[in-house]
């Protein structure tokens, strides 16, 4: 089955979006690219609202990347840079500071981690 139909509902955001990360994944190994297909939700802003809501049941156990219109006017590889790191956070378990704050160490080793799991699939 394909990238994008496994993600289904979970990639929500305009075409431009939704292609890069499609390409983003197919850098990944099949195994890691399956995990992130069941339990990443990606979400950009969209043409037809202007916002929208998820619920816990709808999230479930499931991450949300949320990705910024602005990233889709940088070059091609930056893009799927940036989606591979943020796909690393999630692939290494890192956690975010939203709700306990963390350590400017935590945060340089939680990024440092995702910019060095970037870098390994983009090489292939």
């Amino acid at each position: 089955m394909e990238i994008e139909q496994k993600l289904e509902n979970r990639l929500i955001g305009k075409r431009q979006m939704q292609e890069a990360v499609v390409s983003a994944l197919t850098f990944l190994p099949t195994d890691t690219a399956d995990e992130v297909t069941k339990s990443v939700w990606f979400v950009s802003n969209f043409d037809d609202a202007w916002g929208f809501t998820l619920d816990s049941k709808d999230l479930g156990q499931r991450h949300l990347v949320f990705l910024s219109d602005e990233l889709f006017f940088e070059p091609k590889q930056q893009v799927l840079y940036t989606i591979l790191h943020e796909v690393g956070h999630v692939a290494l378990g890192h956690r975010n500071a939203f709700f306990k704050p963390q350590t400017r160490q935590e945060t340089e080793k939680q990024e440092y981690e995702a910019d060095k799991f970037a870098r390994k699939y983009l090489k292939n």
